[in-house]
This record gives C-alpha cells, structure tokens and sequence, in this order.
C-alpha cells in the first residue's frame, strides 16, 4: 500500500514513470475533499489508444475545458449549484457543486495533437490515439 503522502503528490496517472508500480496510487488516496465537487477518471490503455473516462453529471458542455499544452492534457469544469429560493427548505443537500481541474501528462507514445473528446449522458470520453512508431509491428522473416 502507497503511504499518503505519497499518493497525493502523485496526480498524474499517465506519467510515463506511473506504468510500472506506481500506476494507481492515484486512485488509492483517501484524501478527498467530500464537501467540494470532484471529477473522478477511469484512465486505461490498449495497443491503439489510451483513453480516459469521467462521470460528469449535470455539467454542460460548455462549462468544460480541455486544452493540451506540450505534453500536458488539462481539463476543468464547473457545476453551478441550484439557486436556493426562500420558502423552501431542504432536508438533504448532498449533490455537490463547484470546479475541478485535472492535468495528466501524456507519456511519449502518446499523439496528443489527435486527441478526440465526447459528452453523452453525463460521461466524458477522450481517446488519445499512440503514434504510429509506438504501436507494436509485426516483422516477418524472409526467405533466402
């Protein structure tokens, strides 16, 4: 098990030096902030792509920001609280609201300028394809 401290400092699931053993102390911490929004992501890889998943109910398209800087993928996003109205009055208030902000590093095999990204139903995808030298090659022995 990852000590804390550890797993903290270590956000970035797709470090080219997290694939080894450190692959998901990430999603091992317990040191989340549960009066606050936050986005959680499924991060997994094939031999074609990498790709990333989020829950993100009720967050609109346009509150979510995805940029890619160097080998740096950000995302960010924002759910607005429902505006309280006097008169009413709530017995249980447990949907969160508020921003989040990721970063992933994208590791060298990664072709960050072809990344791709949807909404539906709630649920951020992005497929960040490897480059074509990345992908591994079958070579065949030739015949004298």
């Amino acid at each position: 098990m990852y000590s804390l401290k550890k797993s903290v400092a270590c956000n970035d699931p797709l470090s080219s030096t997290l694939w080894a053993n450190e692959l998901w102390a990430p999603f091992l911490s317990t040191a989340r902030n549960t009066n606050t929004f936050s986005a959680r992501f499924d991060v997994k890889e094939d031999a074609d792509a990498i790709y990333l998943k989020a829950d993100l109910p009720g967050i609109q398209e346009e509150n979510i920001s995805i940029s890619l800087e160097g080998n740096k993928l950000k995302i960010s996003g924002e759910r607005t609280a429902e505006e309280k109205k006097a008169g009413e009055t709530y017995y249980l208030y447990e949907r969160r609201a508020g921003s989040f902000h990721r970063t992933f590093r994208l590791p060298s095999h990664a072709n960050g300028e072809a990344v791709e990204a949807s909404l539906k139903d709630g649920v951020l995808s992005l497929t960040i394809p490897k480059k074509s030298e990345a992908k591994a090659k079958n070579i065949s022995i030739q015949k004298e």
